[in-house]
Protein backbone atom coordinates (compact mmCIF):
# COMPACT_ATOMS: atom_id res chain seq x y z
CA UNK A 1 0.00 0.00 0.00
CA UNK A 2 1.19 3.53 -1.02
CA UNK A 3 0.21 7.17 -0.29
CA UNK A 4 -0.62 9.94 -1.95
CA UNK A 5 2.33 10.18 -3.96
CA UNK A 6 2.83 6.95 -5.05
CA UNK A 7 5.16 5.46 -3.27
CA UNK A 8 5.01 2.69 -1.14
CA UNK A 9 5.16 2.93 2.43
CA UNK A 10 8.50 0.98 2.85
CA UNK A 11 10.52 3.72 0.61
CA UNK A 12 8.94 6.71 2.11
CA UNK A 13 10.24 5.21 5.34
CA UNK A 14 13.64 4.83 4.15
CA UNK A 15 13.74 7.98 2.84
CA UNK A 16 13.09 9.69 5.79
CA UNK A 17 15.86 10.53 8.36
CA UNK A 18 16.21 11.92 11.65
CA UNK A 19 18.41 15.65 11.55
CA UNK A 20 21.37 15.51 13.20
CA UNK A 21 22.48 17.65 16.15
CA UNK A 22 24.56 20.02 13.78
CA UNK A 23 21.31 20.54 11.41
CA UNK A 24 18.90 21.18 14.45
CA UNK A 25 21.56 23.97 16.21
CA UNK A 26 21.44 25.51 12.55
CA UNK A 27 17.31 25.47 12.11
CA UNK A 28 17.64 26.94 16.03
CA UNK A 29 20.22 29.48 14.63
CA UNK A 30 18.04 30.50 11.62
CA UNK A 31 14.88 31.02 13.40
CA UNK A 32 17.06 33.51 16.08
CA UNK A 33 18.74 35.03 12.67
CA UNK A 34 15.00 35.16 11.13
CA UNK A 35 13.36 36.85 14.23
CA UNK A 36 16.64 39.45 14.81
CA UNK A 37 16.69 40.04 10.81
CA UNK A 38 12.88 40.83 10.91
CA UNK A 39 12.96 43.45 13.60
CA UNK A 40 15.95 45.18 11.38
CA UNK A 41 13.74 45.28 8.65
CA UNK A 42 11.00 47.12 10.24
CA UNK A 43 13.28 49.61 12.52
CA UNK A 44 14.59 50.70 9.10
CA UNK A 45 11.13 51.12 7.45
CA UNK A 46 9.78 53.17 10.43
CA UNK A 47 13.76 55.08 10.00
CA UNK A 48 12.55 55.60 6.12
CA UNK A 49 11.39 59.01 5.34
CA UNK A 50 8.03 59.01 4.24
CA UNK A 51 6.49 61.16 1.45
CA UNK A 52 2.86 61.17 -0.49
CA UNK A 53 4.52 59.10 -3.13
CA UNK A 54 5.78 56.00 -0.80
CA UNK A 55 3.66 56.51 2.39
CA UNK A 56 1.46 53.64 1.53
CA UNK A 57 4.01 51.34 -0.30
CA UNK A 58 6.13 52.00 3.33
CA UNK A 59 3.27 51.14 5.45
CA UNK A 60 2.13 48.65 3.49
CA UNK A 61 5.73 47.07 4.17
CA UNK A 62 5.79 47.54 7.32
CA UNK A 63 2.79 46.07 8.30
CA UNK A 64 3.73 42.80 6.20
CA UNK A 65 7.25 42.77 8.18
CA UNK A 66 5.22 43.03 11.42
CA UNK A 67 2.68 40.41 10.38
CA UNK A 68 5.36 38.15 9.58
CA UNK A 69 6.89 38.98 13.02
CA UNK A 70 4.06 38.24 15.12
CA UNK A 71 3.67 35.26 13.24
CA UNK A 72 6.85 33.42 13.80
CA UNK A 73 6.67 34.61 17.45
CA UNK A 74 3.49 32.73 17.65
CA UNK A 75 4.64 29.74 16.16
CA UNK A 76 8.25 29.70 17.35
CA UNK A 77 7.95 27.64 20.19
CA UNK A 78 5.79 24.70 18.03
CA UNK A 79 8.49 24.81 15.11
CA UNK A 80 11.27 24.39 17.82
CA UNK A 81 9.27 21.62 19.90
CA UNK A 82 9.03 19.71 16.39
CA UNK A 83 13.31 19.64 15.95
CA UNK A 84 14.62 16.43 17.11
CA UNK A 85 15.56 16.94 20.95
CA UNK A 86 19.46 16.62 21.25
CA UNK A 87 20.26 16.25 24.99
CA UNK A 88 23.02 14.22 25.82
CA UNK A 89 25.14 12.45 23.53
CA UNK A 90 28.75 12.69 22.79
CA UNK A 91 29.38 15.84 20.53
CA UNK A 92 31.48 14.68 17.62
CA UNK A 93 34.95 16.10 16.55
CA UNK A 94 33.21 18.16 13.93
CA UNK A 95 30.37 19.61 16.13
CA UNK A 96 32.91 20.75 18.75
CA UNK A 97 34.45 22.26 15.45
CA UNK A 98 31.58 24.01 14.91
CA UNK A 99 31.02 25.19 18.41
CA UNK A 100 34.23 26.59 18.83
CA UNK A 101 34.02 28.59 15.23
CA UNK A 102 30.59 30.10 15.51
CA UNK A 103 31.96 31.35 19.72
CA UNK A 104 35.02 32.95 17.90
CA UNK A 105 32.82 34.53 16.02
CA UNK A 106 31.53 36.45 18.99
CA UNK A 107 27.91 36.52 17.97
CA UNK A 108 27.24 33.41 19.98
CA UNK A 109 27.45 33.24 23.83
CA UNK A 110 28.29 30.29 25.44
CA UNK A 111 24.70 29.64 26.57
CA UNK A 112 22.98 30.36 23.10
CA UNK A 113 25.67 27.81 21.65
CA UNK A 114 24.42 25.21 24.71
CA UNK A 115 21.20 25.54 24.19
CA UNK A 116 21.67 24.91 20.20
CA UNK A 117 23.48 21.95 20.90
CA UNK A 118 21.70 20.45 23.54
CA UNK A 119 24.58 20.60 25.88
CA UNK A 120 25.51 22.29 28.95
CA UNK A 121 27.08 25.53 29.19
CA UNK A 122 30.17 23.95 31.08
CA UNK A 123 30.61 21.75 27.83
CA UNK A 124 30.85 24.74 25.94
CA UNK A 125 33.15 26.16 27.66
CA UNK A 126 35.79 23.18 27.96
CA UNK A 127 35.48 23.20 23.84
CA UNK A 128 36.28 26.64 23.81
CA UNK A 129 38.95 26.56 26.23
CA UNK A 130 40.17 23.38 25.06
CA UNK A 131 40.47 24.88 21.38
CA UNK A 132 42.65 27.88 23.24
CA UNK A 133 45.82 25.55 23.96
Amino acid sequence: MGDETGKPAYKIQAESRVMSRSETAAAKRSMAELSKSLGVIQQQLINTPVDQTNAQAVAERLLAASALRESLKRHEQQILSALPQTKGGKLSDRERQEISAYYQTGHFTQDALADQYGVSQSTIHEIISSQKT
